[in-house]
């Protein structure tokens, strides 16, 4: 699973995602979540903590431990797949799941007693190395994941089939790197 990070704020981030990938970030944003809620709740955290509503899928792996790091992590998850459910054309049943588990944007909240304000805050976006191949050396995650897009875009447009979004696109898109 992976969760691109093309901005830093969660409704940019969505709506710099190709038409492609609209569909494909909201069933990994509802894996994810479901993942840390199921995590949560059999840890016996969080209030508003769940069941899993998908099967946990790679409990140990770097997106689910970011989730866990900061309810400020989750919120950022979940304001991108609202989004992305937004932009989606009809309803999707992972965004739809979402909604269900975490009525009214409810995510399991469990701050830090000792820094209650650091639990609202946004850690350090996970790197994917393995899908960012040759653009790690980018000191930016959100950087990186824009040069893999660009790239991206190249490769599909040699063969016939550029990136296409439901609005205009990022601006990003159309700059040199």
């Amino acid at each position: 699973m992976n969760i691109m990070f093309l901005h830093e704020d969660p409704v940019e981030a969505a709506r710099c995602h190709c038409v492609r990938h609209v569909h494909k970030q909201l069933v990994e944003a509802g894996q994810l979540l479901s993942t840390a809620h199921g995590i949560m709740w059999a840890a016996g955290q969080g209030q508003g903590a769940s069941p899993p509503w998908y099967r946990s899928y790679n409990p140990n792996g770097r997106f689910v431990k970011w989730l866990l790091e900061t309810y400020g992590n989750r919120i950022w998850l979940y304001r991108m797949a609202e989004e992305l459910g937004r932009i989606y054309p009809g309803d999707h049943v992972s965004w739809e799941l979402i909604k269900k588990h975490t009525p009214y944007g409810c995510i399991p909240f469990t701050p830090p007693i000792t820094r209650p304000a650091a639990a609202f805050n946004v850690s350090a976006f996970p790197e994917n190395r393995e899908l960012l191949d040759g653009c790690v050396d980018i000191p930016s995650t959100v950087a990186a994941y824009r040069e893999y897009y660009r790239r991206k875009n190249k490769l599909w447009s040699s063969k016939g089939h550029p990136m296409q979004w439901y609005g205009d696109g990022p601006e990003w898109m159309h700059q040199d790197s």
